[in-house]
């Protein structure tokens, strides 16, 4: 009888399963329910935490940036990207403060600051940098070890307010590098435009064998109507500075370069090209190189001095150039050897004068790079 009825109970059960589907449906739908809550709280809740996130980077950032040793800096606002682990912070500025008076030193329109996904097939977690339009503006100033350091230690600050992460790679876009100094006579204005280039491996990620595992390069228009060319490697780790570098620069319309050369050579022309090439390779806190200007048909301003002893000075200018320019290539041109330690430098003078006298009376330099530094040269005396 027992048995008679658990099994009519189980039977029960069971009919009730069957001929009742929405009561037990309801039983599912119940139990679930909660969990359908928390997964919806939860959504919520880190939708609320991504809104906020924004305001809370750049409330941080901006707390750092005002606080720099001698600098103060800003942000508008910051775009978050979880889904590629990148922000992108727009409207950047960063500001020297001179005599109690900010003066505009770096501004960009939008910096992308992100993970670098390629470093982690290497073992190390690191980031990289995209700079659209950015601005530096340079001006005379004290060259002491103190000013240095100080530069140095706000562009840190700055950099680590903004990227928690080493630094593997940094590219620039349409950047601007403008010099001005406002107290010379006349004052000095010239720029640097169209800036792009790159700097790969700064955290020396890739082991690639070399003793510069690092590499930056970089092109720009020159004072509006040249071309600066750059292309160096070094070793960013390295106790003190190691790097080859080689940069061109051709095209430049001396013209342009008239207040500069009026402030400081005492002189204006009416027309001209310049062209530089320079290799330096430095190692042991020392270095050596070569600077190599050359300019072609030059022609200095006499007829608008306004006093005695400026036209006399720009006539004697005229007649040196006339003397050591090259008749068949119509070229100023001299290679100034240099070496030393860094804050000390050697200028082989009498080479530089024997060069300039090569160019005009026996050959004509050659307006390229030579290719005659390298690193192993560095502490070598000739």
């Amino acid at each position: 009888m027992l048995g008679q009825v658990n099994h009519e109970t189980k039977w029960g059960h069971a009919a009730q399963k069957y001929f009742h589907p929405r009561r037990h449906r309801a039983a599912r739908v119940s139990r679930k329910r909660p969990m359908i809550i928390t997964v919806v709280g939860v959504f919520f809740v880190l939708a609320g935490l991504r809104a906020a996130l924004p305001a809370f980077v750049a409330r941080y950032a901006n707390a750092k940036l005002a606080h720099l040793d001698g600098y103060r800096g800003r942000l508008e606002n910051v775009d978050i990207h979880l889904w590629r682990g990148a922000y992108t912070i727009r409207a950047v500025k960063l500001e020297k403060i001179r005599g109690g008076e900010p003066v505009p030193f770096f501004t960009c329109d939008q910096i992308d600051l992100s993970v670098e996904w390629s470093a982690l097939f290497h073992g190390s977690l690191v980031g990289e940098a995209a700079f659209q339009h950015p601005t530096l503006n340079l001006e005379p100033a004290a060259a002491d070890a103190d000013t240095v350091k100080k530069i140095n230690k706000s562009g840190s600050g700055a950099l680590d307010a903004l990227m928690p992460l080493n630094l593997n790679r940094l590219t620039v876009e349409d950047g601007e590098i403008r010099y001005r100094d406002r107290h010379s006579t006349p004052p000095i204005d010239l720029e640097l435009s169209k800036v792009t280039g790159a700097a790969e491996n700064l955290s020396t990620v890739r082991k690639t064998g070399r003793a510069l595992p690092a590499s930056v390069y970089a092109r720009a228009s020159v004072f509006g109507t040249g071309t600066l060319a750059l292309a160096m490697d070094l070793d960013p780790l390295a106790d003190s500075p190691t790097f080859m570098l080689r940069s061109s620069m051709h095209g430049v319309k001396l013209i342009a370069l008239n207040e500069l050369l009026d402030a400081y050579a005492k002189f204006r022309v009416k027309r001209g090209d310049f062209a530089l090439y320079t290799e330096i390779a430095a190692k042991g806190g020392a270095y050596t190189g070569y600077v190599k200007p050359i300019i072609r048909n030059l022609e200095v301003e006499k007829a608008h001095t306004k006093t005695f002893l400026r036209k006399l000075w720009a006539h004697v200018v005229s007649g040196v150039g006339k003397v050591l320019t090259n008749p068949k290539d119509r070229q100023v041109a001299t290679k100034i050897p240099f070496e030393g330690k860094f804050g000390k430098t050697d200028t082989d003078v009498w080479a530089t004068v024997a060069e300039l006298l090569k160019n005009a009376f026996i050959k004509a330099l050659t307006p390229s790079l030579d290719h005659t530094v390298s690193l192993g040269d560095v502490g070598k005396k000739p």
